[in-house]
């Protein structure tokens, strides 16, 4: 036909009369379908398990078509899960995905970036006093040579926390058409968080139980002598919380928490992070020893010292920490009495 091949229609056409060709079937499983959501949107005992394919499929199965499929020498055939999905999208609902649609990002706030800067500065300045690592996997520690006797090397340490979720929430639901989505809780169940220090020299930060008896002896009001009373005591400074407003829940970590976390790190890094003793060449140059920052501009002040050329002998010393946070709330937190 008009030069063309015509595709011939033979065995297209429906073999069967479908299912929702009944009005009272098409009615029964879209008022099912309703309810259903509805259930599912409910709060407390009555809430019911988010509608799926699997769960139509199995009501129209069971319940809807049974008696038409259980006839004697019936042909109709109980409905796959595809044909369940297609009934879904003929009957007026869709699969839809919750979206979150603002985002706001601060890190380029003039306030930030200005303490971005700040820091920066320091930590440039600090370079000559801190450890670093050296190797192809970063295995060999490199001490920093430019001290004077007495001087500790700085060892930074970060600290962070993680919040872990059970992920019991649907992110898809099903939607009649021409109805809105439901409220979608914030919650993503029952929640994990963990407070953790991590020592670039040691990893996560801690001692061996020699270490917290020894430093036990020498400080006998420290925590770590407290804490050494309890034969469980694990010589790290890990918090795990299980926050929630339920009987047995514990608080948000907050500010106060990670106080005491802090406390408990600080005298662990005093216990476990030293400095061998080592000899180290001397080198004629000049080095800063104190820092200033000028806060309205990037400019830092110093003083400096001379070494003089030749070999120094640096004794087994205590390392300094230097603690990095990243703990948003707990920046503008306040003393417990203070006014607002």
């Amino acid at each position: 036909q008009g030069g063309q091949i015509v595709l011939s229609n033979r065995g297209r056409h429906a073999k069967t009369e479908s299912y929702l060709s009944d009005e009272n079937i098409r009615e029964a499983a879209r008022e099912w379908l309703s309810e259903r959501i509805a259930a599912s949107r409910k709060k407390g005992q009555e809430k019911r398990p988010p509608l799926t394919i699997e769960l139509f499929q199995k009501w129209c199965n069971d319940s809807l078509l049974a008696n038409i499929i259980s006839q004697p020498n019936s042909e109709r055939e109980p409905i796959s899960s595809s044909t369940a999905w297609a009934w879904m999208q003929q009957l007026g609902f869709k699969y839809c995905e919750h979206r979150k649609t603002i985002y706001v990002d601060g890190h380029e706030r003039s306030d930030v970036t200005s303490y971005r800067r700040e820091c920066c500065v320091i930590l440039k300045v600090m370079r000559e006093v801190l450890v670093t690592f050296g190797g192809a996997d970063c295995e060999r520690v490199v001490w920093p040579s430019a001290l004077h006797p007495g001087e500790r090397p700085v060892v930074a340490v970060s600290q962070d926390e993680s919040a872990f979720h059970a992920n019991d929430d649907c992110s898809h639901e099903w939607v009649e058409e021409g109805k809105g989505m439901s409220l979608k809780s914030k919650s993503r169940g029952s929640l994990l968080m963990v407070s953790e220090f991590l020592s670039e020299l040691h990893g996560r930060l801690g001692a061996t139980r020699g270490e917290c008896q020894e430093y036990a002896v020498a400080h006998p009001t420290s925590l770590i002598a407290e804490k050494m009373k309890d034969p469980k005591f694990e010589c790290d400074c890990r918090v795990l919380l299980e926050p929630g407003a339920g009987a047995g829940k514990d608080a948000y970590f907050d500010a106060q928490q990670l106080m005491s976390q802090f406390k408990l790190a600080r005298e662990l890094f005093d216990a476990s992070h030293f400095a061998p003793a080592r000899d180290v060449p001397m080198v004629s140059e000049s080095r800063p020893v104190a820092v200033a920052v000028v806060a309205e501009r990037d400019t830092v002040r110093v003083d400096f010292s001379m070494h003089r050329a030749g070999v120094k002998h640096l004794p087994k010393v205590g390392c300094t920490g230097l603690f990095l946070f990243d703990h948003s709330s707990g920046h503008g937190a306040k003393a417990a009495d203070a006014r607002n």
